[in-house]
């Protein structure tokens, strides 16, 4: 009886799914070899995403704006240069000191500048346009670095000339100075460029760029100075500040400002107390405080 089963029966294909839709068995599971629609179930394939999907994606929407790309520019270069300073200036005086309190002390000449002298960034940024405070400030950069690569060059301050290490000091006072007073009009001027609109998505952008100097910018450093010495580190971080200075010079003027007022004390004075009778802006400012203390 098994042999006499006609071949034209066993030879007849199981019918398929149709338009994509799996079959259904008689016990009401579907059947494999149909596609599901929307997902990988039942063994298909997924569709592709379109290259329209993705132009339509909102990730990087701040970049169809062309002063956003130039103030990006701008902040990228001097982020990429002030994260190669880090370790070029702290290897390079642990080098010619060998005393953990000096690089201690440099660190710490480079932070309090950057603390206090922020306050007076605030109210400088409501008077003066920002692109003025950004374009100074990476230029007096610099030339700063600039500097320390002239010095390095002449042999001045070197690794074997252990009692010039003051000058690295007063060359992160002062950046630390700088770095200060463009903070607030660096962060300012984001809203005037892109709008609300746009706001949230051009600070992550930012967030983004900053941490990506963050990760790669040291090991660039660290690379540099292993292959050709010091002073191609700063040569090339000067050149960095030049880029961004550039960037910000190009920029258009953006927002409003005042150049009436009580006073830059008098104007610190009423920020102080308007944070202290917000208890929301007072945590974050305190815990922003205590990480960037103990990062520093």
């Amino acid at each position: 009886i098994r042999d006499e089963t006609p071949k034209e029966i066993a030879a007849t294909p199981t019918p398929g799914p149709k338009d994509g839709v799996s079959q259904e068995s008689t016990d009401g599971r579907p059947r494999g070899g149909g596609v599901e629609m929307g997902g990988m179930g039942g063994g298909g394939v997924a569709a592709p995403i379109s290259l329209r999907t993705l132009r339509n994606l909102n990730t990087f929407a701040s970049f169809k704006n062309p002063v956003f790309l130039l103030y990006y520019g701008a902040v990228g270069g001097q982020m990429a240069a002030m994260n190669m300073e880090m370790l070029a200036r702290s290897l390079l005086i642990y080098r010619m000191t060998g005393s953990g309190t000096v690089l201690g002390l440099m660190a710490l000449a480079n932070s309090i500048p950057m603390l206090f002298f922020s306050l007076f960034g605030g109210v400088l940024a409501d008077r003066v346009q920002k692109k003025y405070v950004l374009f100074a400030g990476m230029v007096g950069s610099a030339a700063i670095t600039f500097g320390i690569a002239l010095t390095l060059v002449l042999g001045y301050v070197s690794e074997e000339s252990s009692g010039s290490w003051w000058v690295l000091i007063v060359a992160a006072l002062v950046k630390g100075t700088l770095q200060g007073i463009m903070m607030p009009s660096r962060q300012a001027i984001i809203p005037e460029i892109v709008g609300q609109e746009q706001l949230m998505n051009a600070v992550a952008l930012g967030n983004l760029e900053m941490n990506l100097n963050r990760l790669m910018m040291p090991a660039v450093s660290g690379l540099v100075v292993e292959l050709w010495g010091f002073e191609a580190a700063y040569f090339a971080m000067t050149a960095m500040y030049l880029m961004a200075a550039a960037f910000a010079f190009l920029m258009p003027r953006t927002g409003t400002m005042s150049l009436r007022g009580r006073g830059a004390l008098a104007d610190i004075k009423e920020g102080l107390v308007y944070v202290r009778h917000e208890p929301t802006l007072l945590i974050i400012l305190l815990v922003t405080f205590v990480v960037v203390l103990l990062s520093m």
